[in-house]
């Protein structure tokens, strides 16, 4: 159900009339603050995933059930969306773009979410992101792309749910932009927190929250170490050689093994056998990398050994692979040494996200 169209103009907060007699300087701050009031700003989370990546492409769960493990993490992805100035779509990314219509921008996830929601009138778009929106392996084009419609969503009246943006989310990237990407990211994203998602046969998602105490939800995070590799990579590329219609049918067997272990894992998670975790982590990398050559490289490989020569028990590179971040299991006293172990990769510091994508607006408080 689509939500129902609003005029821009009154989709926003009421204008102010300043006065007339207002100095250059209050002037100044009116307009400012008119602006803040005008704008709805959106942010979504990315992702780490732990076990049974690839099962989340349709080639794979149309076939099998898919599983996937992963969990929001605080490194967000903003939209902010504003009225147009200039009467014209206004998009800010790596480059700025100016459009009289939609379809003239050439970010294709920009135009076609605008294609898709669309507006009643041009508007200003803005993002930041804290970790880069391409090859990052923490899903953060998928972060943008659900932030985005929540965004418009909510400029138009606010109809969808967040597993619907989720799903639209997933329609976009994967149908309209033509990527060739997993699932997962954009249902991480959307409803965040620790879940198992499961990808069903007939195209539906289900989500399984993993009901872990709060202390082992915390020292599960202690253990977790990420690693910026430096290396940046196109995901759909790497998809596409173990994920096409023809090169899956020689790698289900090994994907089954992996949606294993995202339900395994999730057993672990609930009982509390943390220890456990590393091996699992482990084992389940080692099939990864057997899925194609552009998985990893040799420098990912060295620093994975590295670590594990310095205490971590598993870990695995986030994402399809061959850069982006690495993750890395490890008692807490451990952390240090596996630190000056990998002196060319990059620590990032983190924590998990229990909520998912939030819109938000500026609200003028009032004295009555």
């Amino acid at each position: 159900m689509a939500p129902k169209k609003l005029d821009l103009d009154k989709s926003f907060s009421q204008v102010i009339q300043p006065s007339v007699n207002l100095t250059e300087a209050e002037n100044f701050l009116s307009h400012f603050i008119l602006e803040l009031m005008q704008t709805l700003t959106a942010t979504a989370p990315c992702r780490i995933s732990f076990a049974g990546g690839g099962s989340d492409i349709s080639e794979f769960f149309l076939r099998d059930r898919g599983a996937v493990v992963s969990a929001a993490i605080s490194k967000m992805v903003q939209v902010s969306i504003a009225p147009s100035k200039s009467h014209l779509f206004e998009l800010e990314w790596a480059q700025v773009e100016t459009a009289t219509q939609p379809g003239e921008l050439t970010h294709c996830l920009t135009r076609e979410g605008l294609r898709l929601i669309g507006t009643s009138a041009p508007v200003s778009i803005k993002s930041c992101s804290a970790v880069s929106t391409a090859g990052s392996g923490l899903g953060a084009s998928s972060a943008y792309c659900v932030a985005l419609l929540a965004a418009l969503d909510r400029l138009q009246g606010g109809g969808f749910s967040r597993s619907e943006l989720a799903q639209l989310a997933c329609y976009l990237e994967i149908e309209r932009c033509q990527r060739q990407i997993g699932k997962q990211d954009a249902y991480a994203s959307s409803l965040g927190s620790l879940n198992l998602f499961e990808f069903l046969e007939d195209g539906r998602v289900l989500v399984n929250p993993i009901e872990i105490e709060k202390q082992t939800k915390l020292e599960f995070e202690r253990h977790l170490l990420l690693f910026d590799t430096g290396f940046r990579r196109n995901s759909s590329r790497i998809v596409a050689g173990y994920g096409g219609v023809g090169a899956i049918e020689d790698r289900r067997s090994s994907i089954r093994d992996l949606v294993k272990f995202a339900y395994e894992l999730k057993s672990l998670l609930e009982k509390g056998r943390l220890e456990e975790v590393g091996p699992l982590l482990h084992e389940a990398w080692k099939i990864k990398k057997g899925l194609s050559d552009a998985v990893t490289n040799s420098v990912i490989d060295d620093a994975y050994e590295s670590a594990l020569r310095a205490g971590a028990s598993g870990g695995k590179l986030l994402g399809a692979g061959a850069g982006g971040h690495l993750l890395i299991y490890a008692k807490p006293q451990s952390h240090g040494e596996i630190i000056s172990a990998i002196p060319n990769f990059v620590p990032v510091a983190f924590k998990f996200q229990d909520s998912g994508v939030v819109v938000q607006r500026l609200e003028m408080v009032t004295n009555t």
